[in-house]
């Protein structure tokens, strides 16, 4: 199973390593994330992701 939080308290490095993509591709996409949630950080978005995760079981 895969785990939603993970690229939130990952670094964009291990990130975008395992993704191919540059870092500075993941730190954009993350603060856009962010940003659409209102959410004021990368730990906030991990929460945010898993309130909704369990909101939606």
């Amino acid at each position: 199973m895969l785990d939603h939080r993970r690229p939130c308290t990952s670094g964009s490095r291990q990130i975008a390593e395992r993704l191919f993509l540059s870092t500075r591709t993941v730190a954009s996409h993350l603060a856009r994330v962010c940003r659409k949630l209102n959410v004021p950080s990368r730990p906030g978005l991990a929460e945010a992701l898993y309130a909704a995760h369990e909101g939606s079981s």
